[in-house]
């Protein structure tokens, strides 16, 4: 009784006797009040432009959670209203009422004081401990330890507390998202960052939703949600959070103290367990679409991958690997290809965006005839598949693909991918949810109304058929949260789901063998870049270097590239193919010949927009943002992209010498504001262009010093009263030729991170004095010299050349052991 934090982790170590904990499915993370994510090391800039792929700089960490409070929503119907809608189910939910017991417990777990995760936990199993073996969520600590980000260490990891396991899965071997499904947060004070905002201060809200926000991010990205479920746990109350692709959707607050909350959480838990869709395990907003990979199809992969398996998957974790159905588009019966992705090439981090992820994979073949299946090709077919959440119609992406396939001569193709299959999930989804809604059959094998069990299906059709699920695969919250009046957002910003897959399997330019390959890429990519506007009046407008891929495997049949340029989810298209002999590719007015073959005024309109990753816009789009005044893209402006796409390579990944510069130039080229940028850019221009020198390799200096000097010449006029000359594809292109035709290419300079900071200098040591006093120093000089530590550009700590803490006090005649003492921070009490 003195000790109530020891009586619940007795008992939750004689639950966990008991209960096995199986695969988690959940997280419970303590919310720091005063330390907000560091956002300087991932986030993207969100102004009138996107650096997506590139850091801002510190001051831009306001915009940052400007962004995320206005996309935090609050539902303005009761709580089950929230369940009925967000929460489709198709079990009903016959649980007896609370126990009064169990109400009483929580009444006493939740008071206005500090929680403890481990009794929050336990209560949590005692709320479902009725509820049927094969769908019961499992709870467990993890005390507090983070979780990396899926994929890579690059991103933000998770703060993680307790887990919820997927129904019926065994217990966390690693703490990973691997494990987890759907987070739920404990705050320890009563600010509520979705309830009043006097109540909770600017820090304190930033760092609730941030937290929230990170968390539930890695989990969709980590298992292919559709959607996230969060609980956020207060002193006497709990809100239930969906994250999408749009917003961050959060319930009326739920009372814990009384039987009503208590029935209401219980039922939250029950739908969850029970999707519409789905198999057993799985949970509300899961894909159904998507499979994690298994023992079996592991080995096939490595069957069909052979010899080519080594180098396949050499850093590659095949457990993080699924399976995923393509549908195509205009044909609902014919029945899905499925695709096995095993490697993971990029994938788009940035929240509340399209979150593209490309992977790497082949086409499942197996027909079930182990004698068919267990045949191995001589080399394995490979594919890229490519997932996104584009915004609600602009499917351009698809339209480009289609267009160029039907423009394009096949003896002119370079340079460019071509699409095999898929094609918009959110638009087929929505044609099955009107189907469902009128009581039709739908012809495909994924009938709403006839999905699951035989018992559950014989529950289904005592549902109305108004109960069935909104479509998963096309965003729908901002319609139906009633609460985007007063945050600025329009439901125009609705996304949803595109799959397909292309035939041209590639690797990024920062992945380059050597440098000749690297240019020749590049080459090629303009080319293709150059075809898409003259034969398909595309304008591409997001060039980057995620977007130009060095090709491992030419297509048969097809002219040799050695690069694609590929992504057109953003680009401009005409709305016809230009005719004939328009040459949009070789017109220095090609903005005005566009006006005129364009009947459509808003897409003239469209030409003005500043989509892309703003690190590589040309200087005149940077400008025309600095001053408000934005001018219509042309091809001009993209093959300056192609410059600043090229010329950061250079820096990071090549060794060179730089006369009026050692560090600062590419880092003040890419990273932080556009007025920075644009700064910067035009600093490197006007002094002297042609200094750069890459070491040992006279045909790459040779192209960045013309290249540079074409780029002057396209930004600024040298002589009054004479017209800049815009760049041309033809000058780009000869360019590009007559340095690949030079024979002193090096051979074996594959990309290396080049380090351009300078050297640092020895520590200098001073010597010891005898005659200094060996009484301790007071606390006001130890802290005004101890250990000074600096954060570079990266925003990590670094240490200044200075004596370690035990020298320094060796040096004032003070007693190491002292000095410890005198610097050391008390530790906060732990509860």
């Amino acid at each position: 009784a003195k000790q109530p934090g020891l009586a619940a982790r007795i008992w939750f170590v004689l639950a966990s006797s008991v209960c096995p904990f199986p695969q988690p499915h959940a997280s419970i993370t303590f919310l720091p009040s005063s330390n907000p994510p560091d956002t300087g090391r991932w986030t993207k800039i969100e102004m009138s432009c996107s650096t997506a792929g590139h850091s801002p700089d510190r001051g831009d960490s306001g915009d940052w959670y400007q962004r995320i409070r206005a996309r935090s929503l609050i539902y303005e119907k009761p709580v089950q209203d929230y369940l009925r809608t967000f929460l489709p189910c198709k079990v009903p939910c016959n649980l007896k009422p609370p126990h009064r017991a169990l109400v009483k417990d929580w009444h006493t777990t939740l008071p206005p004081a500090a929680l403890s995760t481990i009794w929050l936990v336990w209560m949590l199993q005692y709320t479902v401990e009725d509820f049927p073996e094969g769908r019961k969520p499992v709870f467990h600590d993890l005390d507090g330890e983070p979780v990396l980000f899926p994929f890579s260490r690059s991103h933000h990891a998770g703060k993680v507390d307790a887990v919820m396991t997927f129904p019926g899965q065994p217990g966390p071997a690693t703490h990973s998202w691997d494990w987890l499904n759907i987070a739920m947060n404990v705050s320890n004070t009563l600010a509520d960052p979705f309830g009043e905002r006097a109540a909770c201060t600017a820090d304190v809200q930033n760092s609730a939703l941030a937290w929230l926000v990170i968390n539930s991010r890695n989990l969709m990205l980590a298992h292919g949600l559709l959607a996230a479920y969060s609980l956020v746990f207060f002193p006497g109350f709990v809100r239930i959070v969906r994250l999408d692709h749009v917003c961050l959707l959060a319930s009326q607050p739920i009372q814990l103290g009384k039987a009503s909350g208590v029935k209401t959480l219980r039922e939250f838990f029950w739908r969850l367990v029970h999707p519409w869709e789905g198999e057993a395990g799985s949970v509300v907003g899961c894909d159904p679409t998507l499979k994690k990979m298994t023992a079996s199809d592991e080995t096939w992969l490595l069957k069909q991958l052979g010899d080519e398996a080594q180098e396949l998957l050499r850093g590659v974790k095949l457990s993080d690997g699924r399976l995923a159905k393509v549908w195509d588009d205009g044909d609902d019966a014919r029945p899905p290809k499925t695709f096995i992705l095993f490697k993971l090439i990029d994938v788009s981090a940035r929240l509340f965006s399209r979150n593209t992820m490309v992977w790497l994979g082949i086409e499942d073949t197996r027909t079930g005839d182990p004698a068919v299946d267990d045949l191995v090709r001589d080399r394995p077919v490979l594919r890229v598949i490519k997932d996104a959440w584009n915004p609600v119609g602009t499917a351009a992406e698809l339209e480009c693909y289609d267009r160029l396939q039907a423009t394009i001569p096949e003896d002119e193709w370079e340079g460019l991918p071509k699409r095999l299959h898929g094609g918009d999930l959110g638009e087929r989804d929505v044609r099955r949810w009107n189907t469902a809604r009128s009581g039709k059959p739908w012809p495909g094998e994924d009938d709403l109304l006839a999905y699951g069990t035989p018992t559950e299906r014989s529950m289904l059709t005592r549902f109305k058929r108004e109960n069935v699920p909104y479509p998963l695969h096309r965003t729908y919250t901002l319609r139906l949260s009633g609460a985007t009046s007063n945050k600025g957002i329009s439901v125009d910003e609705e996304r949803t789901h595109v799959r397909f897959v292309v035939d041209v399997v590639g690797r990024s330019v920062r992945n380059f063998r050597t440098t000749k390959e690297l240019v020749a890429a590049f080459r090629d990519a303009i080319q293709g870049h150059r075809l898409a506007m003259r034969y398909g009046g595309i304008l591409h407008r997001d060039i980057s270097g995620g977007n130009i891929l060095i090709v491992d495997r030419p297509i048969p049949g097809r002219r040799e590239s050695k690069g694609v340029l590929h992504d057109f989810d953003i680009s401009w298209i005409l709305s016809c193919p230009p005719p004939e002999g328009s040459r949009l590719d070789e017109s220095n007015a090609v903005a005005a010949q566009l006006v005129k073959l364009e009947p459509n005024a808003h897409k003239i309109e469209d030409l003005k927009d500043t989509y892309g990753t703003g690190a590589f816009f040309a200087l005149d789009v940077l400008r025309g943002i600095c001053t408000g005044k934005h001018a219509r893209r042309t091809f001009q402006q993209d093959l300056e992209s192609f410059y600043w796409v090229l010329l950061s390579v250079v820096f990071e990944f090549t060794a060179y010498s730089d006369s009026l510069h050692a560090y600062k130039p590419w880092r003040a080229l890419f990273y932080g504001k556009c007025k920075t940028m644009a700064a910067a850019k035009e600093e490197w221009l006007l002094q002297a262009p042609d200094r750069l020198t890459i070491d040992d390799n006279g045909p790459l200096t040779e192209l960045m010093a013309s290249f540079s000097k074409l780029v002057v010449r396209a930004s600024y006029s040298r002589e009054s009263g004479k017209k800049r000359k815009p760049l041309k594809y033809d000058t780009v292109l000869k360019l590009f030729d007559k340095v690949l035709a030079r024979e002193d290419w090096p051979v074996n300079d594959p990309a290396v991170r080049y380090d351009m900071r300078p050297p640092k200098p020895p520590p200098v040591r001073k010597p010891k004095d005898e005659s200094r006093s060996t009484v301790p120093p007071s606390t006001d000089a130890l802290s005004n010299n101890p250990l000074k530590r600096t954060r570079d550009d990266d925003g990590d700590a670094q240490a200044i050349n200075e004596p370690s803490a035990s020298e320094a006090s060796a040096e004032r005649g003070t007693p190491s052991i002292v000095y410890s003492i005198l610097t050391r921070r008390p530790k906060r009490p732990r509860l």
